[in-house]
């Protein structure tokens, strides 16, 4: 039991590092599109055993917006504390 759970941890990590970064033992960390989300997602229930493992998947959206783009009135900026 003990080596097919070590040989999935294995085969999860091996996955993820296609994707990502590792960041730390059991951590990964990258910017993919909502397609390898999907794919991401989809590889991993093939490997696990939803009766022993759990895979938790943290989607952060970071939005960007460029001072130029949102206005170009500069006391908008300054009252906003922009």
């Amino acid at each position: 039991m003990i080596l097919k759970m070590k040989k999935r941890r294995h085969a999860i990590r091996k996955l993820l590092k296609k994707y990502m970064l590792r960041r730390q033992y059991s951590v990964f960390i990258g910017e993919l599109s909502q397609k390898h989300i999907n794919e991401v997602k989809s590889e991993i229930k093939k490997l696990i055993d939803e009766n022993e493992d759990s895979v938790l998947i943290i989607v952060i959206l970071i939005i960007v917006i460029l001072k130029s783009c949102l206005c170009r009135n500069e006391q908008i900026w300054s009252k906003r504390g922009i």
